[in-house]
């Protein structure tokens, strides 16, 4: 899902090929994530063919093939996101469940792109985040409770005391996006 929001949100931009979309999302996943071009190019296939974006100059309904001289070797092919395409996009970041609210990588690219949907999804979104957070600190701490002992090796309770620090501040952060009202407003 990540590399569909990826391709749809930055389509919406404006128009790209491969290159430049893969190159956008690296800034944007700041190395988090590969966004490699076995990820990338079939994605865009995919996308293409399902009718969320079309080629460069294309007709929306049109199957025709658009390329882009660049003057750094060979023709790319140009895409624009199609109006099917922005609606399954707002979908697409609009949908953060309980599962999918666990990862990082999916937060984030949905947070990236935030000035796409509403207020009331975007507090949903944050909301759901910090539950997750909550939850896998919960988790964390019952495992420390019930395995970790005296006798545990120190490298595995320094690797669970990490982890709940990073925890820690994944909550503050992420809790600092609601902090008040004003902030949830101008979320």
């Amino acid at each position: 899902m990540i590399v569909d929001i990826l391709i749809l949100a930055l389509l919406e931009k404006g128009p790209r090929h491969g290159y430049e979309i893969k190159k956008k999302a690296q800034e944007i996943l700041v190395s988090e994530l590969a966004l490699n071009n076995n990820l990338l190019y079939p994605a865009l296939r995919r996308l293409e063919a399902e009718g969320d974006i079309v080629p460069e100059g294309a007709a929306p309904s049109a199957a025709v093939t658009s390329t882009a001289v660049t003057s750094a070797g060979p023709s790319r092919k140009t895409f624009r996101i199609s109006a099917k395409g922005r609606e399954r996009l707002t979908g697409l970041i609009s949908d953060f469940g309980e599962e999918t609210a666990g990862n990082k990588n999916e937060f984030l690219v949905r947070l990236a792109f935030f000035d796409l949907i509403g207020a009331a999804e975007r507090t949903g979104i944050v909301e759901a985040r910090l539950r997750a957070i909550e939850g896998k600190k919960k988790r964390i701490q019952s495992l420390q409770a019930e395995r970790i002992t005296s006798s545990s090796s120190r490298w595995m309770k320094k690797i669970v005391g990490r982890r709940l620090e990073d925890l820690d501040a994944d909550l503050a952060w992420t809790g600092g996006l609601l902090k008040t009202r004003a902030a949830r407003e101008k979320l």
